[in-house]
């Protein structure tokens, strides 16, 4: 798909189609997944603004799910992509132009750094870096795959490192 879509935030409609999306998406894992976003969901501080679909002709074809995170306990306008889901059937879907969509959308709301789990070698042609290689700790769940992007690199200042303190539930 190169592009005939929108990003916005999801809406008590598409609810329903996203954990489809998570389903298709994770499969044996589908249900942990849309638990994990219900969880989310119910959650204080919870933001639909930070819960992004692709939506083509009134469908969500795709969706990333954004927490916020603080780093040594402070606020650092830092996001973790907390679940990403894809419509398997939309064989021209270009994941990371969806991500890197969704993203702009979050530096548009202020927000910073993005950190995710996955490979380097797949994510580093849209910024994505080693987390451990700027000096952040994740902690009991640091298995090494936490990549980090900067949404404004052009800011220079990219000091963030410390413990990132993420959501329990994530955990």
């Amino acid at each position: 798909m190169t592009k005939p879509y929108i990003i916005r935030p999801e809406t008590e409609t598409d609810k329903p189609r996203i954990a489809t999306l998570l389903a298709r998406t994770y499969m044996d894992q589908g249900v942990q997944a849309i638990e994990l976003v219900g969880e989310l969901r119910q959650q204080e501080n919870y933001n639909t603004q930070l819960s992004l679909v692709a939506d083509n002709s009134g469908e969500a074809v795709a969706c990333a799910i954004f927490a916020r995170v603080n780093i040594d306990n402070q606020t650092q306008n830092a996001l973790v992509l907390a679940s990403l889901g894809i419509d398997t059937r939309e064989i021209d879907l270009d994941v990371q132009n969806f991500l890197s969509d969704a993203m702009t959308e979050t530096k548009k709301q202020g927000h910073r750094f993005v950190f995710m789990r996955g490979d380097l070698q797949e994510f580093s042609d849209i910024g994505f870096v080693k987390s451990r290689d700027l000096g952040l700790d994740f902690g009991k769940s640091d298995t090494g795959d936490w990549l980090v992007r900067d949404l404004s690199p052009e800011a220079g200042d990219t000091d963030i490192s410390g413990k990132v303190d993420l959501p329990s539930y994530l955990v």
